[in-house]
């Protein structure tokens, strides 16, 4: 009995992790309860469904799971961040309120540090805990702790977030340049680096970084988004149309700066039929924005419109009264 309780354990196991490891979070997630019913002790179980609980976005299920399997092995150091990650996630859930959440993850973490003093996961999640709380420099020295004891693109990442914040953009590109070469097939830390070398206004590094992300990822609207806006500021109006384009094929309601960028470019181009198009889109999609009123109403008094200009100007000057574009294009 025993021998095939152990052989269904382990099979309910073996089968859920498949499924968790290819997104089937929901699939997988009675699998893992099964394991922790045939076998009440089983750390292991308990972990893998707090993991599955986590991914589905059961958090006071996964935080309760966790307690458990920390219970039955206090030293295995994964749990105590998978509970500081669970704190972590009810805080961004609730905002304020539970901020005590956040004060529960560092204690946690300080505990399986007492633990595991060399698993540099648990630094990497307490600089992130510390950054959350507006602790930007003492984030920087544990995340940077976390790095000299195991070099991850998720550490550098990191610090590459805090530093932002600190306005140190120099240093920020620098970590994220670390980053991507700790993980060189990670598209997003590409679009990330490419993005903090276009606002640096090195453009022709971001152009690279940015088709590198594509390369491996040539359905991320956002590359492609970044990818424009380093071609538009070069005034490769051509390139950037293209990269706009497929950023608003890919993502059509994501993106309004994308329709903007492309209506500039087609009334450059004496296009202002179509000009008019996409700068609609772009008032739909934020229309709050008062350039991109000023803009349509340019692209209406091309075509003829004055009515129609006039009441964008207006209508941006209502969004902000001293938009001088505006003020200059009714007088």
């Amino acid at each position: 009995f025993s021998f095939s309780l152990a052989q269904s354990l382990q099979h309910d196991l073996s089968l859920g992790l498949q499924l968790y490891q290819l997104g089937q979070y929901a699939q997988a997630l009675p699998l893992f309860q099964k394991a922790t019913q045939e076998d009440p002790q089983n750390y292991e179980a308990f972990y893998l469904l707090g993991q599955d609980e986590l991914a589905l976005g059961l958090l006071t299920a996964a935080k309760s799971t966790f307690t458990v399997a920390l219970r039955l092995n206090p030293t295995f150091p994964s749990t105590y961040v998978a509970l500081a990650q669970v704190d972590a996630a009810l805080y961004r859930s609730g905002g304020d309120p539970l901020k005590g959440e956040l004060d529960q993850a560092l204690l946690i973490l300080h505990q399986g540090e007492q633990v595991a003093p060399h698993y540099a996961p648990l630094y990497l999640w307490e600089g992130v805990i510390l950054s959350l709380q507006n602790h930007p420099h003492q984030a920087l020295q544990v995340l940077q702790h976390s790095l000299k004891l195991t070099p991850t693109a998720a550490a550098a990442s990191a610090i590459g977030d805090v530093e932002l914040r600190l306005g140190n953009l120099e240093a920020a590109t620098a970590a994220y340049r670390q980053a991507t070469q700790l993980d060189p097939k990670d598209p997003h830390l590409q679009v990330r680096l490419g993005t903090l070398l276009l606002l640096g206004g090195h453009l022709h590094q971001a152009i690279a970084e940015l088709n590198q992300a594509i390369v491996l990822s040539p359905g991320d609207a956002e590359a492609w988004a970044r990818l424009g806006d380093a071609y538009y500021a070069l005034k490769n109006w051509k390139q950037a149309g293209l990269c706009y384009a497929q950023t608003v094929a890919l993502s059509p309601l994501d993106y309004p700066d994308a329709y903007y960028h492309l209506g500039r470019i087609e009334l450059l181009l004496h296009h202002p039929h179509k000009a008019r198009f996409d700068l609609t889109k772009a008032v739909v999609l934020d229309p709050h924005n008062p350039d991109y009123r000023y803009w349509l109403g340019q692209a209406d008094q091309a075509l003829g419109d004055l009515a129609g200009a006039k009441a964008q100007y207006q209508e941006a000057l209502k969004l902000d009264p001293h938009y001088l574009p505006a003020q200059q294009a009714l007088s």
